[in-house]
């Protein structure tokens, strides 16, 4: 919160402190997607050799592409209000106070 502070009272707007903000969270949630979807495909490839019958022509599990999206837009929405909420904060704060020490 003090960095915020400090980067409002040297005159930062709003704007400079939402890309501040994002930019620092959004790789976190890239890479969180791109490690579920490579962990998940691994995870199925695993399971689907390990269980299938050698006579079966088809696949025993599969990935759902359906829900592998849904978690990521999830993950994405997850990520959008962990940002949202501290940014809300910094743009509310008492600069001054927070600068200080005694907010």
């Amino acid at each position: 919160m003090k960095e915020f502070g400090i980067r409002i009272a040297l005159g930062a707007s709003p704007p400079n402190l939402a890309r501040a903000v994002f930019g620092e969270l959004w790789w976190m949630s890239a890479i969180g997607i791109a490690v579920g979807v490579v962990t998940s495909i691994v995870a199925v490839d695993f399971l689907d050799a390990a269980y299938r019958n050698p006579l079966m022509t088809s696949r025993l599990v599969s990935l759902p592409v359906t829900q592998t999206i849904a978690a990521a837009a999830t993950l994405v929405v997850i990520t959008v209000a962990g940002m949202a909420m501290p940014l809300r904060r910094v743009l509310t704060m008492d600069v001054m106070r927070t600068v200080q020490g005694s907010g």
